[in-house]
C-alpha cells in the first residue's frame, strides 16, 4: 500500500433513472387558477401513507433522493407536512453518514409559506438535508388577479405574497419563481420583467397547456393561438437580447436540451397512497383519457416501483412519451405545437428562421 496515497473524497451520492419521488399532500387548493384542469377534493395523505414511505427510503440512504411535495396547495395538509419534516430530520443522520442527500421541493402558490419558514430555515441547515421552494406566481398584481385568484378572494392576497417570496429570499432557503405564460396576459415580457424587478430570483417559465373544453369551445381559437405565439416569440426574443432579465431565467441556462412537454418521471403517491408514473396525472388536458395508477404503496414495495424505472434510456424515454400521449389526450395537436415552438426558441440564441415560425391557424 502507498502510505502517499491521498484519502479518498467524499463519495457521491448514487442516483435515481428518474426525476423525482413526488407526495400529493392534498388535491385542495386555496387558488382557483383559470388553467388548472385539477379536480380539487379536500382529504388529505394521512401520516401512515408519509411513514410508510420514509421506512422504505433506508434502502437509498446512498443515494440523492429528491421528495417533491406537491398538490394542490401542499402546504394545506399542515399536519401531513410537520410529520414529513419531523422524519426527514430523524433521518438525516443517516443519510449524511452514508454520502446521500435527501432534498425536499415543495411546489407551491405561496401563500402560507411564511406559517413554515422557521422550520424550512431549520432543515436546510442540517447535513444530510436540503429545501428548496418552487413559488407560482405569473407575474404583477393584475396579471395575478386574472390567471390566478385566491379562493375568498382576500383584499390583500398579492402584499402577502410579496412578503412570502421577499421573506423566504432573505431566509437563504433556496428559492425560484414558476411563472405560467398566460393565454390572455396583454404582455409576457411585462410579467417577466416585473417579477425579477420585485424579487430578483430565478424564474422557470412555461407555455400554458390549454384543456379540450378550452379548445373546442373557443370560436377565434386559431386567431388566439397566432397572437400567443406571437407574443412568447416577444418574450424570448427579449430574454435572449437582455442578459439581465434572460440570466434570470432557468430555462435559458439549462445546458442539455430538454422538452419542455415531456412529464417529469417517478413515482407519484397521491393521497391515498395510489403510485402512478408522473404526478402530472394530476392535470390530464382531456378528461376523456386519464392516468391509471401502477400500484399502491404498502409497507414494503417502493422498491419495486423504483426498480419499474429502471430501464434504459430508450425505455425512458417510452415511458415518457406515454405520459405524454396521455397527459394530452386530444389535445396534442395544439399544446405539443406550442410547447415544441417555445422549446425552440429557449435554445435559439439566434431565434433563426425556423424558431421564428409560429403555430397558426393550421393547428
Amino acid at each position: 500500500m502507498n502510505a502517499d496515497r491521498e484519502p479518498a473524497g467524499p463519495r457521491s451520492p448514487r442516483r435515481f433513472p428518474f426525476e423525482d419521488f413526488t407526495l400529493v399532500l392534498t388535491r385542495d387548493c386555496n387558488f382557483a387558477c383559470e388553467y388548472c384542469p385539477l379536480e380539487h377534493g379536500r382529504r388529505r395523505m394521512g401520516t401512515g401513507v408519509i411513514e410508510s414511505f420514509f421506512a422504505q427510503l433506508l434502502e437509498y440512504v446512498d443515494h440523492e433522493v429528491l421528495v417533491t411535495l406537491f398538490g394542490g396547495e401542499p402546504l394545506l395538509n399542515r399536519r401531513g407536512v410537520d410529520r414529513f419534516f419531523a422524519l426527514a430530520e430523524e433521518f438525516a443522520p443517516r443519510f449524511a453518514a452514508s454520502g446521500g442527500v435527501l432534498r425536499t421541493k415543495i411546489v407551491t402558490n405561496g401563500l402560507l409559506v411564511q406559517t413554515h419558514l422557521s422550520r424550512l430555515i431549520r432543515h436546510a441547515s442540517i447535513p444530510g438535508l436540503a429545501v428548496e421552494l418552487n413559488i407560482s406566481i405569473d407575474g404583477g398584481p393584475g396579471t395575478q388577479a386574472r390567471q390566478r385568484p385566491a379562493r375568498g378572494a382576500p383584499r390583500d392576497c398579492y402584499s402577502r405574497l410579496a412578503r412570502a417570496i421577499s421573506a423566504a429570499k432573505d431566509s437563504g432557503v433556496s428559492l425560484s419563481l414558476g411563472m405560467v405564460a398566460g393565454f390572455s396576459s396583454p404582455s409576457l415580457v411585462d410579467d417577466f420583467k416585473y417579477l425579477v424587478d420585485a424579487f430578483g430570483v430565478p424564474i422557470f417559465v412555461m407555455p400554458v397547456d390549454l384543456t379540450y373544453e378550452f379548445i373546442t369551445s373557443c370560436p377565434d381559437l386559431p386567431a388566439r393561438l397566432k397572437e400567443y405565439a406571437r407574443k412568447i416569440r416577444e418574450l424570448l426574443l427579449f430574454l435572449h437580447a437582455n442578459s439581465a432579465y434572460g440570466g434570470m431565467a432557468v430555462n435559458l441556462n439549462e445546458k442539455e436540451f430538454r422538452d419542455l412537454k415531456l412529464p417529469p418521471l417517478g413515482p407519484a403517491i397521491d393521497w391515498d397512497g395510489s403510485v402512478y408514473v408522473t404526478r402530472d396525472f394530476l392535470f390530464a388536458m382531456d378528461h376523456d383519457v386519464s392516468f391509471t395508477p401502477i400500484g399502491k404503496l404498502d409497507a414494503q414495495n417502493l422498491d419495486r416501483f423504483v426498480r419499474g424505472f429502471g430501464t434504459s434510456r430508450d425505455g425512458m424515454s417510452a415511458m415518457a412519451q406515454a405520459a405524454m400521449r396521455t397527459y394530452f389526450g386530444r389535445t396534442m395537436f395544439v399544446n405539443k405545437r406550442i410547447g415544441d415552438y417555445f422549446t425552440r426558441l429557449v435554445y435559439s440564441s439566434r431565434c433563426d428562421d425556423d424558431a421564428q415560425t409560429s403555430p397558426d391557424g393550421r393547428l
